[in-house]
């Protein structure tokens, strides 16, 4: 459950970081289905899962005791489009820092992780042609490092 309850985690974190911003983007775990102008999204499913045991022996036979440290990505993308390329940059740009210092305020969203932290990996701009807009996009999103116990299965 650690991967959605963070996924949700960085969603609402998204979403009041964001809350008083114009323009606010939609934001949402997966994306709208129309396309929208302005748009913050938080994807479904983590990138790059990293897996390792952290087991204790015991005594007297009884096995191991531990977890295991998770470490994994929640990917965002944030995307706006306005008249002109400084506006729909200092958009994505703005709400960015704003989801940046979010996360920063809080690094172990909520107890769910040990440690969170930001990053942005790309950005880039487009001419849209056919509507005389400028598409501001940005990717980021949140390294998580968590331990998930085990499961005891009778």
């Amino acid at each position: 459950m650690v991967f959605s309850e963070c996924i949700k985690y960085v969603e609402g974190v998204a979403e009041k970081a964001l809350a008083d911003c114009d323009p606010k983007p939609f934001v949402s775990i997966g994306g709208s289905t129309t396309g929208k102008p302005f748009e913050f999204i938080v994807r479904e499913l983590p990138e790059s899962v990293n897996i390792g045991d952290r087991s204790t022996a015991t005594t007297m036979g009884m096995g191991a005791r531990g977890c295991y440290r998770v470490e994994f990505s929640i990917a965002c993308q944030a995307w706006a489009k306005r008249k002109g390329v400084d506006k729909a940059s200092e958009t994505v740009l703005g709400w960015a820092e704003r989801f940046i210092a979010a996360i920063a305020a809080d690094r172990t969203l909520g107890g769910l992780a040990i440690h969170a932290e930001p990053f942005v990996s790309q950005g880039g701009t487009a001419y849209e042609n056919d509507r005389a807009l400028y598409l501001a996009a940005i990717d980021l999103g949140v390294r998580v490092k968590a331990e998930i116990d085990p499961l005891t299965i009778n």
